[in-house]
């Protein structure tokens, strides 16, 4: 003792130790071997060295510490191990920053670990060679130095609890309570506690974890998982304080309910492998539902359930259509469960306390909770993968050790078990999207190959309610198919429904009446209204109703009916009428431009109020009559109209209207007016389509078009005529001489480009207005320029030039028939002539130009 303080005080003077140097230290000063024990060493070196990695290594994601790495640092180490040193440097800097210490030992390091280990190294002198320096030893080198309301619980369990090991376990996990890279599980605390190399590890680990479990239940420590922490006195008051905090089962049932339910499973919803359809389940257990009633359900027996032993619950199953899984008994679950609420409850209720040391305790124990809960997950899939599955009374067992996959594995028996019809319907994939499908369906083998299994157990049923006397409704059928023993989902059901329809095997009513085809598969898609729907097997139709169908068919459509079958022999009709009735509405859309297409809205109308009936109505309802006028429309307007709307007439009326609207106008008044008359008539008749009158449409177009070109051409002539008499008349001009070469040629272009212009003109108003533009506009606006080009200096004076006045004579008849006329007429030039010499003389006499 003596001589171990002298070593101390003269490291503390002389030595300035870090983490770095102390292990080298401890080994060097304090470590050294007699030769004589060398041999010793060596030997059980060679002995264990295989065994140090299984010994001395820490496992559950607990920091590596170092092992003996050769034999040299064997035997600089014995009796201590290599981890210790750094785990305890750890442990009394973490102890220190916790104020664990007293006021002249608080800031402690390197030195103070001289003196634990030469304290330990001098209890071990008198053992045998082999045996360890175990880890509670070190506690006894700082016993004096720490605060004794930190280790009062070591003290109280050393005088009331008699078991040695407990009260070593105690005091090594003192030494790492605040060591956060240290797990302490019950092997890393066996692992602490050895004491020699012969020791049996699981025997060691068997006396621990009986140490750890007394500790736990007197509540010198707590256990969060498979860890296990120190308590100071304020921790042991709080933790006595939620162990004694009530909870109720029902908490424990939410929790579990939470975690098999929603974590492990992931919904109530059940996909079947052989169907692709999802069943729900009813959520169960020990005995109580957890959701609503559902025909199948998943019935957790817990560890809690008490009342009953397994073959009693193996019996209550017969008759039930529920996967029974019987959990097996684990107390650490119920602990770690009734923990966990407790905890999670009284922080709940003290949280929010002002005491600063209290509330970092129970923040910690809330945060503990957290690698508590998760732990209790584990610990769940791990029991449920070894639980006993159960249905109707069978216990069987099924290769998985995953829990979800297990559950899912064991619904899909539950399912093929309380459905033993559902194989009906296995193998073919339905769905919504095929309702549509059928019915538009171009596939006729689709509805007359053989019928299924599962189409004849659904008309098997209609037959027996009809037996019966009762009335079998689309939801009626599905309650009856969606349960025992079919457990058929909603898709295949109503594809069934459906595919009987196409077959015509059964009928879908509504109010007594027939649906069509749309109506159907809106039914068949909205579940609101499948109460109101009956099924009633296909009736049959007389002789005489089927040939009635058969002759209008032909008759209208000019070929033979392909079907046979009633039911198809109507769809057939349907079809073809409502391709009928979509082209005369595209017709009767175009008749601003066509207005002869009315026509057709009469027949349009007709065909209207049928095509919306289910086929059964032409069998049963449709009078003679009526397919007759049906038939005389079409003959007699309907395909006409098509035949011209498709063909050379429309071609021609279109032509027609177009020299109507943009040529005829024209045509001078008088001209050809029995043919323009005719030709308008026509065009207007509601029944152009009729007849040869698209023949006489075409000659009259024709020959108007002939009349129009011809007075185009004496017009264009005309005009040319004139305008060369103009441009002579300006080129012999006394002015035009005095022009040189590029003024003539400016003015003359005006000229050509005029006789151009005037030939690509078509109409006989356009001729002749440009022409008046040309000479009553352009030609005197040549005359200007020339007598400026002329007389340059004389432009100054701006002599005024007026235009010739209109020589017009406005006679009441078109045209001469007689002497009389004329003279009347050449008595109106006369007094025009005088009217006009008397205005030209007061222009000159004013001074102005009168341009001719």
């Amino acid at each position: 003792g003596n001589d171990f303080s002298k070593i101390q005080a003269r490291f503390a003077n002389r030595l300035k130790l870090t983490s770095a140097n102390v292990d080298e230290v401890i080994r060097k000063r304090l470590l050294a071997k007699k030769e004589e024990f060398l041999p010793q060493l060596n030997n059980i070196y060679a002995e264990q060295s295989n065994n140090f990695k299984t010994l001395f290594n820490f496992n559950d994601r607990s920091t590596v510490y170092k092992n003996f790495s050769d034999v040299q640092d064997f035997i600089s180490c014995y009796p201590f191990i290599p981890y210790q040193f750094n785990l305890f440097q750890s442990a009394i800097q973490n102890l220190s920053e916790h104020n664990v210490f007293e006021g002249r030992h608080n800031s402690v390091g390197e030195r103070s670990m001289l003196g634990v280990f030469q304290t330990v190294a001098v209890k071990l002198a008198d053992k045998e060679l082999g045996s360890l320096a175990s880890f509670d030893l070190m506690f006894e080198g700082i016993r004096k130095s720490v605060k004794s309301n930190a280790v009062r619980a070591i003290q109280t369990a050393e005088c009331n609890i008699d078991d040695i090991v407990a009260n070593r376990t105690l005091k090594a996990l003192f030494l790492v309570k605040y060591v956060r890279t240290f797990r302490a599980t019950a092997r890393n605390m066996a692992i602490l506690m050895r004491e020699s190399f012969g020791e049996d590890a699981p025997e060691l680990l068997k006396k621990v974890q009986e140490a750890l479990n007394t500790l736990e239940n007197q509540s010198y420590i707590q256990r969060n998982g498979e860890f296990y922490e120190y308590l100071t006195d304020e921790e042991q008051d709080i933790e006595k304080e939620i162990k004694n905090t009530p909870i109720d089962t029902a908490d424990v049932t939410e929790l579990l309910n939470k975690i098999i339910f929603e974590q492990i499973i992931g919904g109530m919803k059940i996909r079947c492998v052989s169907t692709g359809y999802d069943y729900t389940f009813c959520k169960k257990m020990d005995g109580r539902n957890l959701n609503a009633e559902k025909e199948l359900a998943i019935h957790i027996i817990t560890p809690w359930q008490d009342q009953l032993n397994d073959d009693e619950l193996v019996m209550s199953s017969m008759g039930k259509a529920e996967l029974l899984i019987i959990m097996p008994q684990d107390p650490r679950l119920m602990t770690d469960v009734t923990q966990l609420l407790k905890t999670e409850k009284y922080y709940k209720l003290n949280g929010n306390t002002q005491n600063a040391s209290i509330r970092r305790i129970l923040d910690n124990k809330n945060l503990g909770n957290r690698d508590r809960e998760r732990e209790i997950k584990v610990r769940t899939e791990a029991l449920l993968t070894e639980s006993r599955l159960c249905i109707n009374g069978h216990i069987f067992k099924l290769q998985c050790t995953n829990a979800k996959q297990l559950i899912l594995d064991g619904c899909q028996e539950l399912i093929q078990t309380i459905y033993p019809n559902l194989k009906m319907v296995e193998g073919t994939p339905y769905s919504e999207n095929n309702i549509s499908a059928y019915y538009r369906s171009n596939t006729p083998e689709l509805f007359t190959s053989p019928l299924s299994e599962a189409e004849s157990e659904v008309l098997n049923l209609l037959r027996v309610n009809r037996n019966n006397g009762l009335r079998t409704t689309i939801k009626g059928l599905k309650d009856k198919l969606s349960g025992r023993p079919y457990g058929w989902y909603d898709a295949a059901i109503y594809c069934l429904i459906a595919k009987l329809s196409l077959r015509n095997k059964l009928e879908m009513r509504s109010d007594g009446e027939i649906l069509d085809a749309v109506k159907q598969i809106a039914v068949l898609k909205n579940s609101h209204s499948q109460d109101n729907v009956t099924l009633e097997l296909q009736m049959d139709y007389e002789t005489h109703q089927i040939k009635k169908i058969k002759t209008f068919y032909k008759d209208y459509f000019q070929e033979p009916a392909r079907a046979d079958d009633p039911k198809q022999l109507g769809k057939d009709l349907l079809e073809k009428l409502k391709v009928i009735v979509f082209t005369l509405e595209k017709y009767v859309a175009a008749r601003n431009n066509y207005p002869f297409v009315g026509e057709l809205l009469k027949p349009l109308q007709n065909l209207k109020t049928v095509i919306g009936k289910p086929a059964a109505y032409f069998f049963t309802e449709c009078p003679v009559a009526k397919l007759d006028e049906f038939c005389d429309e079409k003959e007699e307007i309907i395909d006409p109209v098509i035949q011209f709307m498709n063909g050379s007439g429309k071609i021609i009326f279109d032509e027609a209207k177009d020299f109507r609207r943009h040529d005829i106008i024209n045509l001078p008044t008088g001209i050809m007016e029995a043919q323009r008359q005719e030709f308008d008539e026509i065009l207007s008749s509601p029944v152009c389509f009729k007849g040869n009158r698209m023949t006489r449409l075409k000659e009259l177009t024709a020959t108007l078009k002939k009349q129009l070109q011809d007075i185009v051409n004496e017009e264009i002539t005309k005009s040319s005529e004139r305008v060369e008499v103009l441009l002579n008349d300006f080129k012999s001009n006394a002015d035009f001489a005095l022009l040189n070469e590029n003024q003539q040629e400016e003015l003359t272009t005006v000229f050509v480009d005029t006789l151009e212009n005037l030939k690509k003109l078509q109409g006989v108003y356009d001729i002749r207005g440009r022409m008046d533009e040309f000479e009553n506009h352009s030609y005197k606006s040549l005359l200007e320029k020339l007598y400026t080009f002329a007389h340059p200096v004389e432009e100054k004076k701006q002599i005024e030039s007026v235009p010739m006045p209109d020589l017009g004579v406005r006679f009441n008849k078109p045209w001469l028939e007689n002497d009389e006329d004329l003279a009347e007429y050449m008595a109106l030039w006369e007094q025009q002539l005088k009217k006009l010499r008397k205005e030209l003389q007061e222009k000159l006499k004013a001074g102005k130009r009168i341009q001719l």
